[in-house]
C-alpha cells in the first residue's frame, strides 16, 4: 500500500484488523477481497465504522484486475 491513493481500491488476500486501519489511513473507496475470502465480523465492524465498504469475489486478485481494467477502472 506505499503507492495507495486516495479513492483506490485494494485488492488483498489480507483479512485481518490492520487491512481496514491502513485502508482508513490512506482513505481507501473500499477493500476486495478475491478467492472467495471472507472477513471477521470485528473487522467488518470496524470497516462499518470506518465507512470503508468491503466487497469480496470468487474471483483470483489476477482476474479482479484483469476484470476491472476491462472495463476502464484503475490506472
Amino acid at each position: 500500500m506505499s503507492h495507495g491513493d486516495e479513492g483506490t481500491a485494494w485488492i488483498t488476500v489480507q483479512n485481518h484488523l490492520n487491512v481496514v486501519a491502513v485502508a482508513a489511513l490512506i482513505d481507501c473507496a473500499c477493500i476486495i477481497l478475491p478467492e472467495g475470502i471472507t472477513m471477521e465480523q470485528n473487522v467488518i465492524d470496524k470497516a462499518i465504522e470506518e465507512k470503508i465498504p468491503i466487497l469480496s469475489s470468487k474471483l483470483t486478485g489476477y482476474e479482479l484486475c484483469k476484470k476491472l481494467s476491462e472495463k476502464g477502472i484503475g490506472s
